[in-house]
């Protein structure tokens, strides 16, 4: 019985006679008589005691355990925040509707990225933006997470609030590229955003992978870092390590069209993990270790290296060259291309070698790459040697 009367007509209509809590509570504020809180039960106690003579009982305490119940109370003895006419019901931003309350907003839909806005001037400053966090926490730093609940707290009482939410990247196409260096990128390749403002970008061992915006962002956000996004000239931005999914924040004044925010975008970036790449060492000693795929040990002595013997070389193959583009084999160290092709003579007393220090004492990391496919359907596979040169 109780359930029914938490949605019976009656109940409503009290509800809504307490949607006269600013009259009321100013006018006990004047008196100074009489606390709201104290009020409101008993005033709440009075009618349903009168009312339950005639039906079956629904005690105060089922009717207080109301969550609006209590939303109402609170507001009535604590006061509110606004909210701009927008987050109202019925109002433009339908996708974002929700309830105002003491130093917080309610009923907030959950699993998107917001800002609000402090008015009373709408579109506000970006002085005047506060960023959602994952907790619902209202911040002055960039540290936009996706809703997690569905309040949004640390808000201020008789303050305008505007709330807006990131829609998704529009679908189409964007370029990324690659490149060895960090600050200069490389040649546009088309790429494509889905529906679900999703880019999904294949991995390349040159170290480093751009996306060009080509729009202008007054702000670019990671998600999950409060560093603002310094962008390299042309509106380009330096992506994060392979193997990871990353959402990027990109917003500029929040003008509203057709009740969205068209200024405020998140984009998903796949950054697909490196293929692997099978290899094989030949012309072992006992003191090598044993090849591994995508993995590999070579030990050298440098005594070996100053008299220029044959152990200071070694003869590396790949056995399923023939499945990569022609030319596209390429071995590296420290980004510097030390030689081609499906085959490789590491030889510590040639002079790339010296040039590169390749030959000094300690651990040093060879990188092979090569390509399969062409066009928006290239795949980039890799493998490394470990070369190990002892005293």
């Amino acid at each position: 019985m109780a359930g029914f009367w938490l949605t019976s007509p009656f109940y409503i209509k009290i509800k809504q006679i307490l949607q006269i809590k600013r009259l009321m509570y100013y006018n006990v504020r004047i008196m100074r008589k009489i606390s709201l809180k104290v009020l409101l039960p008993a005033f709440l106690g009075f009618t349903l005691l009168f009312v339950c003579a005639c039906v079956d009982p629904l005690t105060v305490a089922d009717f207080l355990k109301d969550e609006d119940t209590q939303a109402i109370i609170e507001n009535v003895t604590e006061g509110t925040i606004l909210l701009h006419e927008d987050n109202r019901p019925g109002g433009n931003l339908t996708r974002v509707t929700v309830h105002y309350g003491n130093t917080r907003m309610r009923h907030v839909p959950t699993g998107r990225y917001y800002i609000l806005e402090i008015g009373p001037t709408f579109p506000a400053s970006t002085a005047n933006f506060r960023y959602v966090t994952e907790n619902g926490t209202a911040s002055t730093a960039v540290n936009i997470g996706k809703l997690s609940g569905t309040e949004i707290t640390g808000l201020v009482n008789n303050q305008t609030y505007r709330l807006t939410h990131a829609a998704s990247f529009a679908a189409g196409s964007l370029n990324y590229s690659y490149s060895s260096n960090e600050n200069t990128p490389g040649t546009p390749i088309p790429g494509t955003v889905n529906a679900n403002g999703v880019i999904t970008i294949p991995n390349s061992t040159l170290g480093y992978t751009f996306l060009h915006l080509g729009t202008s962002y007054a702000e670019m956000v990671r998600v999950g870092n409060t560093t603002p996004i310094t962008p390299i000239p042309g509106n380009i931005i330096r992506l994060d390590s392979p193997n990871t999914t990353t959402d990027y924040i990109f917003y500029n004044n929040l003008d509203i069209v057709d009740g969205i925010a068209v200024n405020f975008r998140f984009l998903t970036v796949v950054r697909q993990a490196l293929n692997t790449l099978t290899i094989n060492i030949s012309s072992f000693t006992t003191a090598d270790t044993p090849p591994e795929p995508n993995a590999a040990t070579i030990t050298f002595s440098q005594l070996d290296i100053y008299a220029n013997n044959a152990n200071a070389k070694r003869n590396i193959t790949i056995d399923n060259s023939g499945v990569f583009n022609a030319g596209s084999i390429r071995w590296r160290y420290n980004n510097a291309e030390i030689g081609s092709g499906a085959s490789f003579n590491l030889d510590l007393t040639a002079p790339y070698s010296y040039t590169h220090g390749l030959n000094a004492i300690g651990t040093h990391i060879i990188t092979i790459e090569a390509t399969t496919g062409s066009g928006s359907n290239i795949k980039y596979y890799s493998a490394t040697i470990e070369v190990v040169v002892n005293p």
